[in-house]
């Protein structure tokens, strides 16, 4: 038997884990995956180079609306919205007044969330 974790060849972002006989692994390594030997969350690691990695902390800098310092790749959830950051910063301009929590993540990063307004 066998424990591995299955990763998106693209973005290194993990899967899922699996555990079967050696036979069994390319049944079990859906298209468009690889895997790496050994249990690994996804939600603390990713892979790169066909290695698991621990993820780092994402470093948000934020200042009333904006948020700046982002990762290339950030996903931004706001009150159930999903934006996606390519630039780095995230302005928010919300017809109401704050305070709004964003959930923030990112490849290789720990997800994380801040406060503005």
């Amino acid at each position: 038997m066998q424990t591995f974790t299955v990763y998106d060849s693209v973005t290194g972002e993990i899967k899922g884990t699996v555990s079967c006989q050696d036979t069994d692994l390319s049944a079990n390594t859906p298209t468009g995956c690889a895997r790496v030997d050994g249990f690994f969350r996804g939600d603390i690691y990713y892979v790169a180079n066909g290695a698991a990695m621990p993820r780092g902390p994402m470093q948000p800098v934020v200042s009333s609306m904006t948020i700046s310092g982002l990762p290339p790749q950030t996903t931004a959830v706001i009150e159930g919205a999903v934006y996606s950051i390519t630039d780095g910063v995230l302005e928010l301009s919300p017809n109401l007044p704050g305070p709004y929590t964003v959930a923030l993540s990112a490849p290789g990063y720990l997800s994380t969330k801040v406060t503005v307004g």
